[in-house]
């Protein structure tokens, strides 16, 4: 199974979406935005979001859709995206919900050099109102003439592989990004650590069981989601209006929904932000607090580990077992892992795991020139060590001619190498069970065999219709072969 989680954005009559993963926070800004001296026409200017600077872009405007409705309206909507460590906005009309699609379910779009489908290279469809959403491709954007990031922190090169980690890491310790949604008498706020997807309300089948605040069951593609009413967990009258949007939790038991009546925004607080309930009340024991600061209208913070070992989660696996859940029971027999993939291009398609690299990173315009006669050419810094370089398009025999775009970091065990390719396309992240993870094919096992061939993997990972079969380079063993045959320099010294 692979899966993309996507954050959907609204230009005009145009659906757009973005890897959740990049999708900090959508916002209202309080402060004008200022124009940038000799920008492109879509690059809008800078405004103040709390303590921090962000560029903005026109996303409408850059992808020919015509200028957002929000560019000349005071309620401008400008969702925050974290890229290589740094932060921009795209001023969008209105913020959708979040997806979950199946890789499958992606359709590749025709790619013309300069052309807007560059941009926009997949299209998919909304599994559940069926519009067509044209998915934006982050690395592209980022690459047009005149994008600019702002860091916090001067120094960018030590956050430059900050995209790859976490969104704890992205966000820092101390900051959270939260879904705000509406639920008839109060703006809840739900870590989005725990959120699947929101998804449209359809059909609620009959509820099977007697449980506080248990509405019923509604169909999500082969499951039956259990969804509750939160405002009842939280000790507020039951909802009056129909939900209009289910948001669903991951749980340790499997999966379960809350009913909410609007899909508000995405926003990033702090610890700081976090307030004790007005008066001292602590009777609602599913409520962290009030998530409040002076831009943002307040919200009622879910305390989602209190709600996943209190009642309704109890009763939620006994739902379960009635309704016969094959999807979930599956999942508690065996130990699942999320696979994750580097998909880049180094004269042609390759593969590799993520977990065998140290960093992914844009090649720097300055490096420092070695000797020719052995493998490593040049030597770059990262984080206080120094990288031995190595075009990995010479190694496979392909062409070189094209300067490249990013480097591979892996570790030998003697130092740090860096692989030049060509560009990283797209990480790809895959829940698979740990035991289907098998390998076909070691690479040339002759001693004689050249590193590149050595290194070479084939494995498969998944079950049934959903198994992968990808031939990777394993770049860990290829680093570690190159150290060994360049014995006569010692390119790998930490700093």
């Amino acid at each position: 199974m692979s899966q993309r989680t996507l954050g959907v954005l609204g230009l005009g009559e145009s659906i757009v979406a973005l890897d959740a993963c990049h999708l900090l926070e959508v916002v209202k800004p309080d402060t004008p935005l200022v124009p940038r001296p000799l920008a492109p026409a879509w690059s809008l200017g800078t405004f103040r979001l709390r303590d921090s600077l962000i560029p903005c872009v026109d996303l409408g405007g850059l992808l020919q859709l015509g200028p957002s409705e929000a560019s000349g309206s005071a309620e401008k909507h400008i969702a925050i995206v974290n890229y290589r460590g740094g932060r921009f906005g795209l001023l969008i009309d209105r913020a959708y919900d979040m997806i979950t699609v199946e890789q499958s379910q992606m359709s590749v779009l025709g790619k013309e050099a300069g052309a807007a489908s560059e941009l926009t290279p997949w299209l998919v469809t909304h599994p559940v109102s069926g519009q067509p959403i044209y998915l934006l491709d982050i690395d592209v954007l980022f690459s047009l003439e005149g994008m600019v990031l702002a860091f916090e922190d001067v120094d960018q090169t030590s956050s430059s592989s900050t995209a790859l980690k976490d969104d704890a890491q992205q966000l820092g310790r101390g900051s959270h990004r939260y879904l705000l949604v509406d639920i008839e008498e109060a703006t809840l706020a739900i870590d989005t650590a725990v959120v699947s997807e929101i998804t449209a309300c359809g059909a609620v089948e009959r509820p099977v069981v007697n449980v506080k605040a248990y509405l019923g069951n509604v169909a999500l593609r082969d499951m039956r989601i259990p969804i509750f009413d939160p405002g009842i967990l939280m000790g507020y009258p039951p909802l009056t209006l129909s939900p209009s949007h289910v948001v669903v939790l991951n749980t340790d038991s499997g999966r379960i929904g809350l009913a909410v009546t609007r899909i508000n925004t995405i926003c990033a607080f702090d610890d700081n932000d976090l307030h004790p309930l007005p008066g001292g009340d602590q009777a609602v024991d599913q409520v962290a607090g009030v998530l409040s600061r002076p831009e943002q209208d307040d919200a009622l913070c879910l305390d989602h580990r209190k709600l996943f070992t209190g009642e309704a989660l109890g009763a939620l696996a006994q739902i379960h077992a009635r309704l016969g859940d094959e999807v979930s029971d599956r999942r508690t027999q065996q130990e699942w892992q999320r696979f994750a993939f580097v998909h880049f291009e180094s004269g042609g398609c390759y593969v590799e795991l993520l977990e065998q690299l140290d960093a992914v990173l844009p090649l720097p315009e300055n490096v420092l020139p070695l000797k020719e006669d052995g493998p490593f050419f040049a030597a770059m810094r990262h984080r206080e060590q120094t990288v031995s370089l190595v075009d990995l398009r010479i190694l496979l025999g392909k062409n070189a001619d094209v300067p490249a775009e990013h480097v591979l970091v892996a570790d030998s065990g003697q130092g740090m190498v860096g692989f030049m390719v060509d560009q990283v396309t797209r990480i790809e992240y895959m829940d698979a069970p740990v035991n289907s993870f098998t390998l076909r094919w070691r690479g040339d096992v002759n001693p004689d065999a050249p590193p590149v061939e050595q290194a070479q993997r084939m494995i498969a990972v998944g079950e049934g219709a959903r198994q992968q079969i990808h031939s990777v380079l394993c770049l860990q063993t290829l680093a570690r072969l190159l150290v060994q045959a360049d014995k006569e320099i010692s390119p790998m010294a930490s700093a």
